[in-house]
């Protein structure tokens, strides 16, 4: 069946591009990929992409049941079509790929994920999805489970507090533009004070921006938590601001910058350079939060998420909806990983400024710098030759590592017998002897016994040029052996 899926920018003018692989698995018996899309159920041209806001529509690659960013194949959205034959550009495989839609380098569409497999040699065709501007938002579907908890007076939820705070129901609301779209299994009675959908999917996968709401018995909104701009996926589980309460309180608080009087909108780069999966996840940030500080905390003790996205968007804007109040603040911007931990964080200015009832503030782009930076992503080959999507489904209890300095033949950063991860990460700061060059990672899994079954595939975890204060990924692929 023809995926369908909504385009959430505005309209813009378009510029193509060129077809681009971008990634890992290069080498001799690779699969071919194709693939069409449509627009508004009709062939791609230049102006109806235009009016859905893509440029560029891209084929994304993961490892299966949402494990790790693989690679991509990119193409002009008005080309309606991506084939890469007679070329071969993946590695034999099991596959999750969904399409994709971006203008300038955001993402502004991403479709359901299907599961697929490339074999040498062979060529894969991957069902086709109509891009579509028209429909208003459905987030209603089968594909993710969501979670969401609250508390009422900094406790647990009863019937006479939430009546108190006047509180009838509280939900999960789905912005699209300025209108606000609700789905029943994401809505609550206040005294239930959690809600969680697992097992059951009750969302469409795709890209969302949320807010969570307490409301009267009027629909009047009373209290909300940040706005967030959040993913769901198939087969996985959205929990909302990493299942951390909202509070919903009449005692005032020391700080509380949460309200309906100012929209915002901020930006960033990481070294330099526009936010992408790869280095995203090469640093360990998840997403990016605007962060709020009284005017007279210059110490940045007690800040307040106003926003939340993930870290790949680049930038974020809350217009039209109004998520702050009006007062006299500090502010910075911080990326944070999947625990919440903040990873890095933009100089905060010192000089507080003023936000009146019905203004937007509009954060200068901001640059989050590491120090240079080479993670590897790992995928696990199980003992029949398929890519696993953890260390466990594989079979690998636990393996050994070193980055190797190609020039010099040194080892660096090496450990021997740690628990089994798909991820490696060596940084100038912390790693002796690591910096600008050209690297290769030597690794070794074993199973329970110590007995060693994983090496790195040939070709595959080797010859990563890294430039000083770079950001640099690569994928891996251990085969069992």
């Amino acid at each position: 069946m023809t995926q369908r899926f909504v385009s959430a920018l505005a309209r813009v003018a378009l510029g193509l591009v060129a077809l681009a692989f971008v990634g890992c698995h290069r080498g001799a018996d690779l699969s071919s990929v194709s693939g069409s899309w449509t627009v508004d159920g009709a062939a791609a041209s230049t102006a109806s992409c235009a009016a859905v806001g893509i440029d560029t529509v891209r084929l994304a690659i993961y490892a299966p049941s949402g494990a790790a960013y693989v690679d991509h194949i990119d193409g002009p959205c008005a080309a309606g079509s991506i084939d890469t034959r007679p070329n071969g550009v993946l590695a034999p495989g099991d596959y999750d790929v969904a399409w994709e839609g971006f203008v300038g380098g955001v993402r502004s569409a991403a479709g359901t994920r299907h599961p697929v497999t490339a074999f040498a040699g062979g060529h894969l065709s991957v069902p086709p999805v109509d891009f579509v501007s028209a429909a208003a938002l459905d987030p209603r579907g089968t594909d993710a489970s969501v979670s969401a908890h609250w508390t009422v007076e900094h406790a647990v939820p009863t019937s006479a507090s939430c009546a108190a705070l006047g509180i009838a129901r509280v939900r999960v609301a789905f912005y699209d533009g300025a209108t606000v779209v609700e789905i029943a299994a994401l809505t609550s009675a206040c005294d239930g004070g959690v809600i969680d959908t697992r097992p059951a999917r009750v969302l469409r996968a795709g890209h969302y921006t949320v807010q969570f709401q307490a409301l009267s018995s009027a629909g009047i909104v009373l209290g909300t938590g940040a706005m967030a701009s959040v993913d769901a996926s198939v087969g996985g589980h959205l929990a909302l601001y990493g299942d951390a309460p909202v509070d919903f309180s009449s005692t005032p608080v020391a700080f509380d910058p949460i309200g309906v009087d100012a929209t915002v909108s901020y930006a960033w780069t990481l070294d330099g350079r526009a936010p992408t999966l790869e280095s995203c996840y090469a640093v360990g940030a998840s997403e990016v939060h605007m962060v709020m500080f009284a005017a007279d905390d210059t110490a940045f003790a007690h800040g307040v998420s106003i926003a939340q996205a993930a870290c790949r968007d680049g930038a974020f804007d809350s217009r039209p909806t109004s998520v702050l109040r009006a007062g006299r603040y500090l502010v910075s911007i911080e990326a944070r990983d999947d625990a919440g931990l903040v990873v890095q964080t933009s100089a905060p200015t010192l000089d507080p400024f003023d936000v009146p009832s019905g203004a937007h503030v509009d954060v200068p782009a901001v640059d989050l710098v590491f120090a240079t930076t080479l993670t590897f992503a790992i995928d696990w080959a199980t003992p029949g030759g398929s890519i696993a999507a953890n260390c466990v489904a594989a079979g690998v209890d636990s393996f050994s590592y070193a980055l190797v300095d190609d020039a010099t033949g040194v080892m660096l950063g090496r450990r021997d017998a740690v628990a089994c991860s798909g991820r490696v990460s060596f940084e100038e700061s912390v790693t002796p002897g690591f910096g600008a060059g050209t690297y290769s990672l030597f690794l070794a899994g074993a199973i329970t016994d110590g007995t060693l079954h994983w090496r790195p595939m040939a070709g595959s975890c080797s010859a990563v040029t890294v430039a000083s204060g770079s950001i640099a990924f690569d994928q891996c692929l251990a085969e069992h052996y």
